[in-house]
């Protein structure tokens, strides 16, 4: 259940921390092409090929639904770059990297999965819209091609591969493509029977007494729970934590409770670097009837270039909502008067302010 954290902690890391500069401008096709040829320590470029400026491919996401349900802009022409990691004999790691060809703006986004992953999800939502800002961005399907649990089962290198290798390896790779590339030019997880190693157990028989003791010792590598951020803190890191109330795969109080507990660890006055942002009516990673988007990538450049932490997000959702975002513990309160969907009708308050 707790994914998500280790979901988000991943996102927001790897937006920080896998920043870039490096020297580049426009390519020809040709680079993209000899980009095959890198050799590459435990992984195999399979493809690379030129897309030219156009909308964005329709891709299969959660459920068996697809992006693009309303019209997006379309893609900038960029060197589209497939690979295999494999760095296990057990591992089979499916990435795409994305580069630019024109108005790069010399970073790099590395972007996540939810649920089970098994596919690239990134290339659904998140690699698109980094691609359009200008940075270079990879995804990878956490390393195994199907959906369920199954996968796990027997194979302890896939489980770590799916807990934070991936993405690892994801991002050093992405960085050496990067660098010969522009320098050219200059959610319910089957966690009991995986833990237990036995495609059969009744889930039924599980006692959480007797049975989590064990979970945890055989895939507890797989949470993300230490409240101990000292160390990103240090680095400079800025973490953006967006959960929506209306998430039906994994509730939001279990990132309010993973916040809380950074918070008791670290102390009460953190939000020069983490923050958290509930969004009312948003669904699982986005989605839902109430406010259902917002400029996350823009807000963390802000906070990680220039030191501008959010006090509010500008939330949007469908026949034209806008709704600000607070920082918890603050929520918008409407203020008596005027349409619901506009954001001037609304402002962030303190719980204590609550009638």
């Amino acid at each position: 259940m707790l994914k998500r954290v280790a979901f988000t902690l991943i996102i927001t890391s790897l937006i920080n921390s896998a920043v870039l500069l490096l020297s580049g401008t426009a390519l020809a096709a040709s680079s993209c092409k000899d980009i095959k040829n890198l050799k590459l320590d435990h992984a195999v470029i399979t493809s690379t090929s030129m897309v030219s400026k156009g909308p964005a491919p329709k891709i299969a996401g959660i459920g068996g639904g697809t992006q693009n349900e309303m019209p997006q802009p379309d893609l900038p022409a960029h060197c589209r770059v497939e690979i295999d990691l494999t760095p296990t004999t057990d591992s089979m790691i499916k990435m795409e990297l994305w580069l630019p060809v024109e108005n790069w703006n010399r970073k790099f986004m590395g972007v996540g999965n939810g649920f089970f992953a098994g596919s690239i999800q990134g290339m659904m939502f998140d690699m698109p819209e980094a691609l359009r800002l200008g940075y270079a961005t990879a995804g990878t399907d956490t390393g195994h091609q199907e959906q369920g649990g199954e996968w796990a089962i027997g194979h302890p290198e896939k489980m770590i591969d799916f807990a934070y290798r991936s993405t690892h390896e994801m991002t050093l790779k992405a960085k050496e493509i990067i660098k010969a590339f522009y320098n050219r030019d200059g959610v319910l997880f089957d966690i009991v029977r995986i833990a237990f190693n036995d495609p059969k157990l009744d889930w039924r028989k599980f006692d959480l007494d007797r049975d989590m003791p064990l979970i945890n010792k055989a895939v507890g590598y797989v949470d993300a729970v230490d409240p101990d951020l000292s160390r990103f803190k240090a680095s400079n890191g800025k973490l953006l934590f967006a959960h929506g109330w209306s998430d039906t795969g994994i509730t939001p109080e279990t990132t309010i409770w993973y916040y809380e507990s950074v918070l008791e660890k670290m102390g009460k006055d953190q939000g020069d670097w983490v923050r958290l942002f509930l969004v009312p009516g948003m669904g699982h990673c986005g989605g839902g009837h109430g406010v259902n988007s917002m400029d996350s990538i823009g807000i963390l450049e802000q906070w990680v270039e220039k030191g501008v932490a959010p006090d509010q997000i500008m939330g949007y959702g469908k026949d034209g909502l806008t709704r600000p975002l607070c920082p918890y513990p603050k929520y918008a309160e409407y203020k008596g008067t005027g349409d619901l969907k506009d954001k001037d009708r609304w402002q962030c308050v303190e719980p204590a302010k609550r009638k």
